[in-house]
């Protein structure tokens, strides 16, 4: 705003005003120069003490596109595709380069992506789909409905193998036209809208590549999605493993433009060389890194968490015996103390729980107590070493566990918990692959320390239902009852809140009472980022790893700042 001196002295209520503007008229030019500069000074300072004392001032930045990330990340990607991914890594790529009809929010909200909008059925068993007709590839291409079906078809071959094929078993997709697709259910399920952010293939890239060669195609490592950001270049090491992505924002995009121009993300072989590199500034930020770790970082390190959407617990073969008795399975739940759990093997970065479902009942504090006078209610007493035995036999299981540091640890300090009551634990370690191959699927275990990964609209069915007690089933513990099954499928097809909190608080009680399992912890997403590099880093509702990467279009560098005064 400009400030005209004399226009001030000729209007304001001075007394002898006329006097002194006829003085000012009697001034050399030199004069009026100093006696105006001085006159500028005084009011100046009078406008800075002014404002100093009664004025607030709000200096706010302001989010503008530009700027660099560059973020480490352990394992190295294989399938950048969503019909094949499968490791993290894998995830973190598919989400940043490809798009869904719909996308997860940090809120934990489905909203609309490629689509423009839709509508459900009465009975939520028919969706019908609009696609956006800016809906890009990063070739330029139109996404349509083809694309859609083409990528749920891959999804649904048997011989592609696709990870995500059981949970689009019942689905039928049709090309209504190129900018409409129809899916048709075979029974209403909850966790549909979820399901639509699948990425999408464009299938004039794909269509020609037969089902045999798929998982082999050199698109799985230069893919074309319609994502926020596009590959812009890719490094490879010695061994043909990628090393190194640069990922650049694409104005394709038909959803909102991140801020961030440019990601550059590189892979290292292990949690060790992920943080030398940290260190040593070679990258700004790592995600999952392990608790023990937190303690020895640059001092500038800022440090986000989040609890995961996964649920860690022993589960139980109840064919063993001992562990088929109700009581033995209740003293073990009741000698546990989850706190102590999460402080040993995860450095206090968890969440206590005693059930697999989003409701949260209280958390009863350790009875040893209790949980003696349970066993010795079964017959199970203690010998003159302190061990549990009856009729010869001794209260000694072996407890299955992944070769991960933090559930090594969690089944180690299990080991001495338990045998405070007298119950001898055997820990046995095991690679995932080999966890998975010889002891899940053959449910060839006594007892396992394991997690389950839930949906943000948690789906538990594959999880207890009696029908899913076999391999590919999820249902390890082996667990079967009527009532549970019926609530279970009752609940897939029950869209009220009230309605479904109802339901789940029913298989709680239930879970409680035959304790085929003990769920212990949520664990924490453990993500740290070097002073300010990034600003907006919102972790939100998450159900793993990947998905920290849902706030990327909101996320921003650089800034501009803009100034306000506050009156009093």
């Amino acid at each position: 705003m400009k400030f005209n001196i004399l226009y001030f002295i000729k209007n304001a209520s001075i007394p002898k005003k006329k006097e002194i503007l006829r003085a000012i008229k009697t001034f050399t030019l030199s004069q009026k120069i100093v006696f105006f500069f001085f006159l500028s000074l005084f009011f100046a300072s009078f406008i800075e003490i002014f404002a100093s004392t009664t004025l607030k001032t709000i200096q706010e930045p302001i989010p503008v596109t530009g700027g660099t990330f560059r973020e480490g990340i352990v394992g190295s990607p294989r399938f950048i595709n969503p019909v094949l991914s499968l490791s993290n890594s894998d995830k973190d790529l598919e989400l940043l380069v490809f798009s869904g009809l719909t996308r997860k929010t940090v809120e934990g909200s489905i909203v609309l992506d490629l689509a423009e909008n839709f509508s459900a059925s009465e009975d939520n068993t028919v969706y019908i789909f609009n696609i956006d007709s800016n809906a890009r590839f990063h070739d330029g291409t139109q996404v349509t409905a083809r694309d859609v079906v083409f990528t749920v078809q891959q999804i649904q071959n048997p011989e592609i193998k696709s990870p995500k094929r059981v949970i689009w078993e019942g689905v039928s997709v049709t090309e209504i036209d190129q900018k409409t697709v129809r899916f048709e259910l075979s029974q209403p399920f909850i966790g549909f809208l979820e399901n639509t952010t699948l990425g999408i293939l464009p299938a004039h890239i794909w269509e020609n590549i037969p089902s045999e060669e798929f998982s082999f195609s050199p698109l799985n490592t230069n893919p074309v999605g319609s994502g926020p950001y596009r590959i812009k270049n890719i490094r490879q090491n010695k061994n043909g493993g990628i090393s190194y992505v640069t990922l650049k924002k694409t104005k394709l995009y038909s959803g909102p433009q991140p801020y961030i121009k440019n990601i550059i993300l590189r892979f290292f072989e292990d949690e060790t060389q992920a943080l030398r590199a940290f260190k040593a500034n070679d990258v700004d930020m790592l995600s999952g890194i392990s608790p023990k770790n937190t303690k020895d970082l640059p001092r500038d390190t800022l440090l986000y968490t989040t609890e995961l959407n996964r649920k860690f617990g022993i589960f139980f073969n109840q064919n063993t015996p001992g562990l088929s008795e109700n009581l033995v399975r209740r003293a073990i739940s009741l000698s546990l103390d989850r706190g102590e759990i999460i402080e040993k093997s995860l450095n206090g970065f968890g969440v206590a729980i005693n059930n697999p479902t989003p409701i949260h009942k209280e958390i009863l504090d350790a009875n040893t107590e209790r949980a003696e006078a349970l066993l010795d209610q079964a017959g199970w007493v203690k010998n003159s070493e302190g061990t549990r035995q009856k009729q010869g036999r001794e209260l000694k299981f072996i407890l299955s566990t992944p070769e991960i540091p933090e559930l090594t640890q969690a089944a180690h300090e299990i080991k001495r918990q338990l045998k405070e009551i007298g119950i001898i634990i055997v820990v046995e370690n095991f690679s995932i692959q080999e966890l998975n191959q010889n002891v899940v699927r053959p449910r060839n275990f006594e007892i396992i320390l394991f997690g389950q990964t839930l949906n943000q609209e948690p789906d538990i069915f594959a999880f207890w239902h009696g029908s899913q007690i076999t391999d590919p089933g999820l249902n390890i513990s082996q667990y079967s009852n009527t009532t549970v099954d019926t609530s279970l499928e009752e609940l897939v097809q029950t869209f009220d809140r009230n309605e479904r909190n109802r339901i789940y608080t029913n298989i709680v009680e239930q879970l409680q009472t035959d304790i085929p399992a003990v769920f212990l912890y949520s664990p924490q997403l453990i993500y740290i980022v070097r002073g300010n590099t990034l600003q907006n880093i919102q972790l939100g509702n998450i159900a793993n790893g990947s998905e920290r990467f849902l706030d990327i279009r909101t996320r921003f560098k650089e800034t501009n700042y803009t100034l306000t005064f506050l009156l009093p």
